[in-house]
């Protein structure tokens, strides 16, 4: 569902599957669909399976979609989707005014499934205006396997991305690339 306003959101967890239908999907995941600013997350994970069928855009294995921060958090479960998916989140996106998109100390471990913009711990991460989105310390394990704009880490990261000590295993991920696009760091 949807989180927006002044919101802590803390050591929150959920478990299960959430399964796609026969429409398209948009901003799912396993602990919140979408985390709109100045609302955060922290201190909570998810071991829930994400099956898109393929028609989820905007998935992740813990937050489909988010424009604000998440720290100490982590998902282990499988994701699939369409577009824009991630392992730990669909998309991030920094945008106009609002608080810089800061990801931090937070891992993701399970399989990524999708067509375009898939990553190991997020789909795409998007500077838009005047805010430096920013994910640090952060890993992603799981296998990824998409149709275009497939990272180990990112899927996509736009230019002015800061990826600081990201990491995600070469091995596992099946993946060589970290991220495509132009972001700095990684």
């Amino acid at each position: 569902g949807l989180v927006q306003g002044t919101i802590i959101l803390r050591n929150l967890y959920s478990t299960g599957i959430i399964s796609g239908g026969t429409n398209v999907s948009s901003m799912v995941g396993g602990v919140v669909g979408q985390l709109v600013f100045p609302s955060v997350l922290s201190d909570s994970w998810s071991s829930v399976t994400v099956d898109g069928l393929g028609k989820f855009d905007y998935a992740g294995g813990l937050v489909g979609y988010t424009d604000n921060g998440i720290s100490r958090s982590y998902s282990t479960g499988a994701v699939s989707g369409r577009n824009m998916v991630g392992g730990f989140v669909g998309m991030a996106l920094a945008a106009f005014s609002f608080g810089v998109v800061a990801t931090e100390d937070s891992y993701s471990i399970g399989a990524v499934n999708g067509s375009d913009q898939v990553g190991g711990f997020v789909g795409r991460i998007q500077y838009d205006n005047i805010q430096l989105p920013t994910i640090q310390t952060s890993y992603a394990t799981g296998a990824v396997t998409g149709s275009t704009n497939v990272g180990g880490f990112a899927g996509f990261a736009t230019s002015n991305t800061l990826l600081n000590n990201v990491f995600w295993d070469t091995d596992t991920s099946g993946q060589s690339t970290g991220f495509n696009g132009s972001a700095g760091g990684a």
